[in-house]
């Protein structure tokens, strides 16, 4: 293999002497872990989509699920989840978060994961039914 290809298999951009820049660390995966124990894992090559609302939620859109983030001071978390530079997100007990003056650290109080809906497959279409101008033909050619 590669030097160049080694460097990113392992999940970290090596320190280049030359140049003296300092390692980046890729992070493959996000883990959920909820107040009752249960965690979950994604990849963040499979996240689609994420959206922010002040004051609802984070919401981040996987190729098979969908992860809503609720809490306080949420808007630091999501700009770190935009460059995939988060590894663990842990929900707190909303009766224990006692917020600290002058405290603009993330607090999520509710990690809620659902699977996506699949899309239902449209059934192929009979011969009689498809358009001829969809089709590239018309009756008068």
């Amino acid at each position: 293999m590669s030097d160049i290809l080694n460097k990113y298999v392992s999940g970290k951009k090596a320190r280049d002497d030359s140049e003296g820049t300092s390692s980046l660390t890729f992070r493959q995966m996000v883990a959920f872990r909820r107040r009752n124990g249960d965690s979950m894992a994604f990849s963040y090559p499979h996240l689609l989509r994420l959206r922010f609302n002040p004051s609802r939620a984070i919401v981040l859109y996987f190729s098979t699920h969908t992860v809503w983030l609720r809490g306080r001071n949420l808007e630091p978390l999501f700009q770190r989840l935009l460059s995939f530079g988060v590894t663990d997100i842990e929900e707190v007990s909303p009766r224990y978060d006692i917020p600290k003056e002058d405290s603009n650290e993330p607090v999520v109080t509710q990690i809620q994961i659902k699977p996506r809906a699949k899309r239902a497959k449209k059934p192929p279409a009979e011969d009689s039914s498809i358009s001829p101008t969809i089709m590239g033909t018309t009756d008068d050619q």
